[in-house]
């Protein structure tokens, strides 16, 4: 059985910092996990978010409150915008139990080759589980699903990559971030901009095609 633990639709107030906001829909509040330089995850009108300014070769991460209760479940976001960008990176981060340890799904900008990346980070040490090339764009879903026998990304219902790394087995926090976990020169950027998140958990071992959510197209 999958259970909605967090779920934000990003309904704000304009230029208002994600930290400490709660959810709009399910969920406690938002928690500013990490932040390496001066720029921060920001709400803008019409139910958007992105960094509040370009920043290079920094990271930004804002974790889910609460955390999962077990170590089987679900991130998935959503887009408005995409970029185009070699360099520039979001994140959905799991199991994450510091800033240098973590399971991650990285989604660049369409001139990235991979463009897509399911990784680990182990007390520092990055390491690609799997990558692919897909050109993402402004409307997909995403999601990185964490099971104990794999840990995979999705483009809406496709799988786009897997793994079965089960290094680290604690339930961590879950989140979202921008900037460089993978590559120290990867940038955060507003060029990337979300309209959704939304954490599900697991009872149990569960199917391994995620639960597809209509995607919320903003117009601006």
């Amino acid at each position: 059985m999958t259970t909605t633990i967090f779920h934000d639709t990003f309904d704000h107030d304009a230029n208002t910092d994600l930290n400490g906001t709660t959810p709009d829909t399910v969920g406690t509040s938002w928690s500013e996990d990490e932040k390496t330089g001066i720029r921060y995850m920001e709400l803008q009108s019409s139910g958007r978010l992105w960094p509040n300014s370009n920043e290079a070769s920094d990271r930004t991460c804002c974790v889910c409150v609460p955390a999962p209760t077990n170590n089987e479940y679900d991130g998935i976001m959503s887009y408005n915008l995409k970029g185009t960008a070699a360099d520039d990176a979001e994140a959905i981060l799991g199991r994450r139990t510091a800033t240098n340890n973590y399971y991650i799904a990285v989604i660049y900008g369409t001139n990235a080759s991979p463009d897509v990346v399911l990784g680990k980070n182990v007390s520092g040490t990055f390491t690609d589980l799997a990558t692919a090339n897909v050109s993402p764009a402004s409307t997909d879903v995403w999601t990185l699903q964490i099971r104990n026998a794999a840990k995979k990304i999705f483009e809406g219902a496709v799988e786009r990559c897997s793994s079965t790394d089960d290094v680290i087995t604690a339930n961590g926090e879950i989140g979202i971030g921008y900037g460089n976990f993978r590559n120290s020169t990867d940038d955060m950027t507003t060029a990337h901009r979300l309209t959704e998140f939304k954490f599900t958990e697991e009872e149990a071992s569960g199917a391994l095609i995620p639960i597809v959510y209509h995607h919320r197209q903003r117009n601006f």
